[in-house]
């Protein structure tokens, strides 16, 4: 969904040692964050925490169902995020719009719109 949308190519972190190695060899536009990485369980709120102490101020977005998690992460500096339940609904596509450029379809018109 993210390289047929949006104008981006995705670097994939599975573990939290992956993730910090990468943020910090890399410039993104935004790094989405899972609630808990899917090899070593870490937290992504804790990671979250981690782009702060480092400085690093790429806009984030937690990927949660759990609005509690939600809330949490945009405690900690993350812009609102979605779940994966969410992921091909417009509201997603427009929030990923406000930090991801956008591919234009074949017939030159954007695949998302959004507000002027």
């Amino acid at each position: 969904m993210l390289t047929g949308t949006f104008d981006v190519r995705v670097d994939r972190a599975r573990t939290r040692a992956a993730a910090d190695e990468q943020v910090t060899g890399q410039r993104y536009a935004l790094i989405l964050v899972n609630r808990v990485f899917f090899h070593d369980g870490a937290s992504g709120h804790e990671f979250l925490d981690y782009l702060r102490s480092i400085g690093n101020e790429t806009p984030t977005m937690l990927i949660s169902n759990y609005a509690d998690a939600q809330k949490q992460a945009v405690a900690r500096g993350a812009r609102p995020g979605f779940g994966k339940a969410a992921l091909h609904e417009r509201q997603t596509l427009t929030l990923l719009a406000e930090c991801l450029p956008i591919r234009e379809s074949a017939g030159g018109r954007p695949a998302v719109e959004t507000k002027a």
